[in-house]
This record gives structure tokens, C-alpha cells and sequence, in this order.
């Protein structure tokens, strides 16, 4: 009889052994499954922030790669792309520069006295860079994500004006 007694014990102990080694599986599991969702998540803020960003500025220069509107100047202070566009007897301007950790858009009527703060921010990034050299404009994020940089290079068809300021 006390075998038996026995026996229904060791099979208790057993059943409790299968049953913890089953719940430590799945907690490890679903840890690791956890790790690998932030990962991916991370990755693809990071592969928002730069392809949003970029592809942004570069369909904003080919809208504006007509008649020598696009201008790389400074805008008190700022590196900024300007694209002029005329409306009538009117001269209107669209300002892509990086100011308070943004990229922004200022789109005003040319010679209004708006300012940097007056832009819409369009993206957070950490540092926004333009960089020219024979009829290329060389555009750079920094991502706020891994402090890494990208780039794209954009020659508009109509050419572009340097220097000077707004």
C-alpha cells in the first residue's frame, strides 16, 4: 500500500514539475517575444523619421524646380532652402530649415518679417544639414532615434541660387 501512496505522489511532483517548466517556457517566450517587438519598433521610428523626412524635402524641391525658384540661403541664421513661387503680383515664399529640434515649413508672402518660431514643424529630428557643390543639394537628418545621419542628394532641373539671406 505504501507504494502505492508513493507512486500517487511522484506522479503529483511530476504533473507540478511539467506544469512550472510549461509556465517558465512560456514567460521566457513571451520575453523574448517582447525584445524582439521593441527592436522592430525602434527600427522603423528610426526608418520613419529619416524617409519621411527626406522624401519630404525632396518633393518639395521638385515642386519648385521651375523658373530658378529654389534658393539655398540663410534665414536669420538658419541654412534654409527657400522656394519662390509667384501668384499674380504677389511673391510667395516656402522655407524648409531646422529650428527647436524640428524641421519645419515657413510659407509666407515674401518680405512679411515672420521668423523661425513661426514655422509648422513637420518632423522632429536632431540636426537638419544642406550642403551644395556643382548644381547637387546634399540634404541630411539626424535622427532623434540613434543620433545617426542620412542622406539624399537632389539636382533640380532648373538649377538653384546660393548664398544671401532673408
Amino acid at each position: 500500500m505504501a507504494h502505492i501512496h508513493d507512486f500517487n505522489k511522484l506522479k503529483s511532483a511530476f504533473a507540478v514539475f511539467l506544469c512550472a517548466i510549461f509556465f517558465f517556457l512560456c514567460v521566457g517566450l513571451t520575453l523574448a517575444g517582447s525584445s524582439v517587438y521593441t527592436n522592430t519598433v525602434a527600427a522603423s521610428d528610426v526608418n520613419f523619421t529619416e524617409r519621411t523626412a527626406l522624401s519630404y524635402l525632396v518633393n518639395q524641391i521638385h515642386r519648385g524646380d521651375r523658373n530658378e525658384g529654389i534658393s539655398i540661403l540663410s534665414f536669420q541664421g538658419q541654412d534654409a532652402i527657400c522656394i519662390k513661387e509667384d501668384f499674380g503680383d504677389n511673391t510667395f515664399v516656402t522655407l524648409l530649415y531646422y529650428y527647436d529640434g524640428q524641421l519645419r515649413e515657413l510659407f509666407m508672402e515674401e518680405g512679411t518679417g515672420l521668423g523661425l518660431a513661426d514655422g509648422t514643424p513637420i518632423l522632429s529630428v536632431s540636426d537638419f544639414f544642406i550642403q551644395s557643390d556643382q548644381g547637387i543639394i546634399t540634404l541630411s537628418v539626424v535622427s532623434p532615434v540613434n543620433n545617426q545621419s542620412y542622406f539624399v542628394s537632389v539636382s533640380p532641373r532648373c538649377g538653384y541660387r546660393e548664398g544671401g539671406s532673408l
